[in-house]
């Protein structure tokens, strides 16, 4: 019997009630009962040939990727450099609802720092802002607390907001950062540490995915594919190294590397820093160095052409958070027992920027892309012209493969 036959054969049998007073209520009833029945004959779940089943919901799932290539090589280093990453998802209103963190350490089978989400965590049809923060630590943020650093904003799911999200350097009591040395030992043995480097989302570049939902798939009688939503979130570092050889004619191996400060002066403080990478001013910072040797020194110039050095440099080293070309730092060089200042580079960012002739936005690309600097100040005893308050002779800058020497400088 067909589905058409016994609709009809059952629209027949409440007819002849029609002279009954019974009629109504039988009427009611059958037509109940032929909805239901109408109902049941199209579900997937009624065993006939001559239907096809109904296709099965795809699943969604959100790839995410990281990269960092921006930078002076223009390769993509994230996996090589970073230790550690932290993802944060914001909805729509740009309230935090999820975190998620990979540590290099507790991967096997090879690096792979991608992450995939299903709709368990993001959910269909909604809107989604994403940002990403990365340290270098490959043991993790907990071990990178034990290192000099940032520390991060806790965020409280469903109540933070994407504006909260910031980081700050961890400082003594003076506003100042005191790299020295650290009570810290890492898997390679180092028992010293440099601040702990940091990677934030590229300014502007926050990426913002919409989940498909039910409605966005064609109708089918298949099963569709599942649907890959993936996004790639750009990265930039936030810290750098610097070193700085100090030459003088009087130092041998035996002088004491103690009788100089060699430090980096940001006089509206640059470490207190936002999810975009923008520097907030808070207090002035002062960068120590964290380590300063003698050593014998070999012209940045004539590095790989030579081995061994004529003479000796007081070499010290620190590491600063984000250079920018508008924060009125200075590279300063004070008398460690007095706290005279010997002589500074006033503008010190722009100073680096313009030595390589990046001026304007070029100069602020050039600063963040940048991460390791070396600069070589020469002082003579008198100084040009016998002015004693003008003793630098010449500077030396490097950056990659590139070496700027800037003759009789005097600041």
């Amino acid at each position: 019997m067909n589905h058409i036959s016994y609709i009809m054969n059952l629209i027949r049998s409440f007819i002849p009630l029609r002279e009954s007073g019974k009629c109504f209520k039988a009427l009611s009833v059958s037509i109940c009962f032929l909805f239901a029945t109408l109902t049941f004959l199209s579900s997937c779940s009624m065993i006939n040939e001559d239907l096809k089943p109904c296709a099965e919901e795809p699943n969604t799932f959100v790839n995410v990727n990281f990269v960092y290539d921006y930078n002076m090589t223009g390769k993509d280093l994230f996996d090589e450099h970073v230790g550690s990453v932290f993802l944060y998802i914001f909805d729509s209103d740009s309230i935090f609802r999820y975190r998620r963190v990979l540590h290099k350490a507790e991967m096997t089978g090879g690096i792979d720092f991608s992450m995939q989400f299903d709709t368990t965590e993001l959910k269909p049809g909604q809107t989604y802002h994403l940002v990403a923060m990365a340290n270098g630590n490959h043991l993790g943020y907990t071990a990178s607390l034990e290192t000099p650093g940032f520390v991060k904003t806790d965020l409280v799911e469903g109540e933070s907001r994407i504006s909260d999200y910031i980081i700050k350097l961890d400082r003594d009591e003076d506003g100042d950062f005191d790299f020295g040395v650290v009570n810290y030992q890492d898997a390679y043995g180092n028992n010293q540490a440099m601040i702990d480097t940091v990677w934030s989302t590229k300014p502007d570049e926050v990426q913002t995915i919409q989940i498909p939902s039910k409605e966005d798939h064609k109708p089918s009688l298949t099963k569709l594919p599942d649907v890959n939503v993936d996004v790639t979130i750009p990265m930039m570092r936030l810290t750098n190294a610097v070193t700085v050889n100090l030459l003088a004619p009087n130092f041998e191996e035996t002088t004491d590397p103690n009788i100089f400060n060699v430090l980096v002066y940001f006089p509206h403080g640059n470490g207190t820093i936002d999810f975009t990478g923008t520097v907030y001013s808070y207090q002035p910072l002062y960068y120590r160095t964290l380590r300063k040797n003698m050593v014998l020194y070999v012209p940045l110039s004539e590095r790989g052409s030579r081995a061994d050095g004529d003479k000796f440099a007081l070499q010290a080293e620190f590491g600063v958070s984000r250079l920018q070309m508008n924060d009125e730092s200075s590279l300063q060089v004070r008398d460690a027992e007095t706290n005279e200042l010997i002589s500074e580079i006033p503008d010190f960012s722009q100073f680096l920027a313009h030595a390589f002739d990046y001026y304007g936005d070029d100069g602020q690309e050039f600063l963040d892309r940048e991460y390791e600097f070396e600069v070589t100040l020469a002082l003579e005893e008198t100084g040009p012209n016998d002015d004693p308050q003008n003793n630098w002779a010449y500077i030396e800058l490097k950056v990659l493969d590139w070496v700027v020497r800037i003759n009789k400088a005097i600041f």
